[in-house]
């Protein structure tokens, strides 16, 4: 079986226009898996470029990013070949891009070097949405196919580290989210701390991604976004929050955000939406749940908020103790997605439960 498929993909490398993703196709129907990509890895800069690809998307041709990122390459870098039956259940699948992965539905791998000269300079992997998959055999399969590939992955020059601009009011908080890009995409960072600092930086950076918090300047990123974007030649924009709230959100989805993280999560979900967005794709959480019906008295309250009054007042009017009528509040915030009196009224009256 492996040897006819060698046959036939040396034909198709033969004859098709575009031999690398006619080669990825073969493979899938032969494997029948969700996704095949073949990627070129140039060791000496640590980085990988996807160069063709076939079925589920996940990162498109071109993407390259360093090979720490991602257990499928990290591993054949190495010049060993990777695989993993259940991702969601093993401790070692852990790689920034690993949880981009799993949340594009795949739960089982498998990646085998592509060498020349005995060394590996590239890497065909597959991607499966079944959990539990058996991927040795398939392993063994790719490993036979893998010197018909070789002679289409011509070296390239390593391609140049992505450069972000880091945005915020906290020149201690916008050092660290630069920290963690240099880090997870060895990027080239640049940090500005006012409005009039980033929109010069942008310009003159022409960033390939742009992180900034949800408030810069007194003013909210939805208000000033654009300009910065158009500044930076319509790079990506990653929105980081430092109050995940749903006003946030909506602020971040108005400013055509590719993606959002709330700052305290920053260190686990930053690496994983950089990639995400160096990659192409978009990482946006949902909104709070916000199907709880109100109570007869959190629709009083949500009433009493919206005419300016605060909880003491809420007690008077509705003779019960302050502390009951915070405990209303604190109840009411939670069913809007809120964490004050101005969100939730806005949000109350997002839901039609206010004029």
């Amino acid at each position: 079986m492996s040897d006819r498929l060698a046959r036939a993909i040396a034909e198709v490398l033969g004859a098709d226009e575009r031999p690398l993703v006619a080669a990825a196709r073969l493979v899938r129907r032969a494997f029948a898996v969700d996704r095949v990509s073949i990627a070129r890895i140039d060791r000496r800069s640590g980085r990988f470029e996807i160069a063709a690809s076939a079925g589920a998307d996940l990162l498109a041709p071109g993407t390259a990013l360093p090979v720490s990122t991602c257990s499928y390459f990290a591993e054949v870098a190495e010049d060993r070949p990777f695989q993993e039956e259940d991702f969601d259940a093993s401790r070692e699948f852990s790689r920034p891009l690993d949880g981009v992965v799993i949340a594009a539905g795949f739960h089982a791998g498998c990646s085998a070097p592509i060498r020349r000269g005995g060394l590996p300079i590239g890497a065909i992997s597959l991607s499966s949405a079944d959990r539990g998959r058996d991927m040795t055999q398939a392993v063994r399969r790719l490993l036979s196919v893998c010197p018909a590939l070789a002679g289409e992955l011509t070296p390239r020059c390593a391609p140049a580290p992505p450069s972000v601009l880091v945005c915020g009011s906290d020149p201690l908080a916008v050092r660290g989210v630069a920290r963690l890009a240099e880090q997870t995409l060895q990027a080239r960072c640049e940090v500005a701390t006012t409005l009039a600092s980033a929109l010069a930086a942008a310009e003159e950076l022409a960033p390939d991604v742009i992180v900034c918090e949800e408030r810069l300047g007194g003013r909210r990123v939805d208000q000033f976004a654009a300009g910065l974007r158009r500044a930076g030649g319509e790079k990506p924009l990653l929105v980081l929050a430092t109050r995940d709230t749903s006003e946030a959100r909506r602020a971040a989805r108005r400013a055509g955000a590719a993606a959002y993280v709330a700052r305290r999560d920053a260190i686990s979900a930053l690496p994983e939406a950089l990639c995400a967005v160096q990659g192409g794709r978009t990482l946006m959480p949902a909104d709070p749940p916000t199907g709880e019906r109100l109570t007869e008295r959190e629709l009083e309250l949500l009433e009493a908020l919206d005419q300016g009054l605060r909880f003491k007042q809420v007690a008077g009017r509705f003779g019960i103790a302050e502390t009951t009528a915070k405990t209303h509040g604190r109840n009411l915030f939670r069913k809007l997605g809120s964490s004050s009196r101005a969100e939730a009224v806005r949000a109350g009256r997002d839901r039609g439960l206010l004029a």
